[in-house]
């Protein structure tokens, strides 16, 4: 007799969500399309060899205010090697917010200290407008390959060598 009843129930309550309950709209995702091309040419940007638990990283430098503008934009998976990247230099420590608009490729990004100490590492998405901002004052950002803090087991806390490059 129980079962009965609780089919029942479960039978009124189907019924109940038919063609007559209202429907949220679903917005369309979009993803923004990148503009033309680059204003600075990816060439152009020095370079520098820096290092995190002892692994050695080429990265272009993006010092000046143009270059931190550009970034990545635009550069394929392809023209950025494993261990390359590219260092965002600012040139007092400030709280940092960094998205991807123009950007082709998933990218990892780390938030450090003026020692170097790494104050957090963010994944960010292709073409993503969404910020992503550092855990505190920060002087210098690190963009790698998506994974590859995580595949070299490198953490928050852990210490960039900057020696290498020439401020």
């Amino acid at each position: 007799m129980k079962s009965s009843i609780l089919v029942l129930v479960a039978a009124a309550l189907l019924l109940g969500c038919g063609k007559d309950a209202p429907v949220e709209p679903v917005e369309p995702v979009t993803t923004p399309k990148p503009a033309a091309d680059r204003n600075v040419p990816l060439s152009s940007y020095d370079r520098a060899k820096i290092s995190v638990n002892g692994i050695n990283i080429d990265v272009y430098v993006a010092d000046e205010s143009a270059e931190r503008a550009d970034g990545l934009m635009f550069v394929k998976v392809d023209e950025l090697g494993a261990d390359e990247g590219m260092v965002f230099v600012f040139a007092a420590e400030q709280e940092l917010s960094f998205w991807m608009e123009n950007t082709l490729i998933p990218l990892d990004i780390a938030f450090l200290d003026a020692s170097g100490k790494i104050l957090n590492i963010l994944q960010m998405r292709a073409l993503d407008q969404t910020p992503q901002s550092s855990d505190g004052p920060a002087k210098y950002a690190v963009e790698m390959h998506e994974g590859w803090f995580e595949n070299k087991r490198v953490r928050a806390g852990d210490k960039f060598d900057l020696s290498g490059l020439s401020e």
